[in-house]
């Protein structure tokens, strides 16, 4: 909530007020959906497209439309009865645009949102084609072995809201590159239990 709401003294600081009265209405109709998910444990996969619809929005506002979005839902999947923890995938499309894409030089960037069934779970990809995890901590100047905070919190949430069993099978992050072995972005596949 916070990279949008600072996002939105650019506008208002450059007097461009269509522009700041459009990006405050989206703000306002994300910020409405976090708060009425703040009342359940979840919400239906089609709420939290709409949400993540909501956000890339914002963040394509803010950064200028630098980057392209594409959220796809496998056809069988009734996204109004399938219910997700909220606010699981968020931190991931975050990242993606935050470390992966803002960092990487020309056009065509992209971030990719997939879900899908398979047995008993509901795979969520996040996919983007931006400098990698490793340039990413060298911005930065971290070392890449160092747990980020977004990922020691989901852990948490993922040890809190299922079982150990199924744990460590929950959350799988991919270094991608090209075929001459460049980091060529991430990829997050989280596996939320039906």
């Amino acid at each position: 909530m916070f990279n949008p709401l600072n996002s939105i003294q650019y506008p208002i600081n450059s007097n461009n007020r269509l522009s700041a009265i459009k990006y405050l209405g989206k703000f306002i109709k994300l910020s409405r959906q976090t708060l009425e998910s703040s009342y359940e444990n979840g919400f239906a996969l089609s709420e939290e497209i709409q949400f993540q619809n909501t956000y890339l929005e914002l963040e394509s506002l803010r950064f200028n439309k630098s980057f392209d979005y594409n959220i796809s839902v496998d056809e069988s999947l009734d996204t109004q009865d399938i219910q997700v923890p909220q606010l699981l995938i968020q931190p991931f499309v975050e990242n993606a645009i935050i470390h992966g894409l803002l960092n990487k030089d020309g056009d065509n960037k992209l971030v990719q949102i997939h879900f899908k069934k398979e047995a008993v779970f509901l795979p969520c990809t996040i996919e983007d084609n931006g400098i990698g995890r490793q340039a990413s901590h060298q911005f930065k100047g971290m070392d890449i072995q160092k747990k980020s905070r977004v990922m020691e919190v989901t852990q948490k949430r993922i040890n809190t809201l299922f079982s150990h069993a199924v744990q460590q099978q929950l959350l799988v992050i991919f270094d991608k590159t090209d075929k001459n072995g460049a980091p060529n972005g991430t990829k997050v596949v989280l596996k939320i239990p039906l």
